[in-house]
């Protein structure tokens, strides 16, 4: 019984320790030597999904993924940007695959962000994919 309660006080300890050691220096696993901070993309996964509707042009592209295996690409061009489609089971490939090259609007959930001036939208899932 005394081991027992001793492991149980030791693993909270450690989880305690753990817990603050994360909230004392959020910013020190980003910070590169001479004071530059580099994006951590883990940081952004906390910012929340908003509700998006996106209409233009739905083109059909192949590109190489990281590992060097092709993936299709489905974006809706704006006039002030790119939205990148991902297919989920509302709104599938083959759908999306009838309407390319048409002016669509594109509604879901997901990040708008600005990348070098322009507008850079990313659906996270999509609700509907319609013909304008």
């Amino acid at each position: 019984m005394t081991r027992w309660m001793t492991l149980s006080i030791a693993a909270l300890f450690i989880a305690a320790a753990s817990i603050q050691a994360q909230d004392a220096a959020p910013g020190a696993a980003g910070a590169a030597p001479g004071g530059i901070v580099k994006q951590n993309k883990k940081a952004n996964a906390n910012v929340a999904d908003e509700a998006i509707s996106v209409s233009g042009k739905l083109s059909k592209d192949q590109k190489k993924g990281r590992n060097g295996v092709e993936k299709t690409v489905y974006s809706v061009t704006t006039a002030d940007g790119l939205a990148m489609l991902r297919p989920d089971a509302t709104v599938t490939a083959a759908v999306l695959d009838a309407m390319v090259g048409k002016d669509v609007t594109a509604t879901g959930t997901g990040r708008t962000m600005e990348h070098g001036g322009k507008k850079m939208t990313h659906f996270k899932t999509l609700t509907s994919v319609v013909l304008k």
